[in-house]
């Protein structure tokens, strides 16, 4: 595996999940597998070319960015911005010609949306299995082997995530 191509291809997005929802500040992004969490913590990425960008309007939904920089490669455009609520950088991917289509300029409000997010919640160290089961929507169900805490894979996939995006190197 190429580990400068892995951390270099997502987007992090720290929120609250809760029936369906991702709430991110004031913005709420759809996220299915979280239909069953109430009140959760979660993380959640998203790769550059899973996000689009539109210039901003009020009332639009999503996260207020402002373009710091953008770059035409090829047949895509990548795109860097600062999102106005906590100041982290997001990376965006578009086609060229929708960058060119919509004549982005540098300093300009833009509202970024992703359109898949993959959603990781995090139910506590004093969560059951059940507790679990029913946060990823699997009813009262839980296997037997799952412990009496977040997983390992899960604690491990969080810390990795949160590291990267401390280190900006997302």
């Amino acid at each position: 595996v190429n580990c400068k191509f892995l951390i270099a291809s997502f987007r992090l997005f720290h929120g609250r999940a809760q029936d369906g929802w991702l709430h991110v500040g004031d913005t709420a992004l759809e996220a299915p597998e979280a239909r069953s969490a109430q009140e959760t913590r979660a993380i959640a990425y998203a790769r550059p070319h899973e996000i689009e960008v539109e210039r901003w309007v009020p009332g639009e939904p999503g996260l207020r960015a402002k373009l710091k920089r953008s770059l035409s490669v090829g047949a895509y455009a990548r795109l860097e911005l600062e999102r106005e609520d906590d100041g982290s950088v997001v990376e965006v991917e578009i086609p060229r010609e929708s960058h060119r289509r919509l004549g982005l300029r540098e300093g300009e409000a833009l509202v970024v949306r992703p359109r898949r997010l993959q959603v990781f919640l995090d139910v506590g160290i004093d969560a059951t299995a059940g507790d679990v089961a029913q946060i990823e929507g699997r009813g009262t169900e839980a296997p037997a082997r799952l412990p009496n805490r977040p997983s390992a894979t899960w604690l491990a996939r969080v810390a990795l995530l949160s590291w990267l995006d401390r280190k900006s190197v997302v």
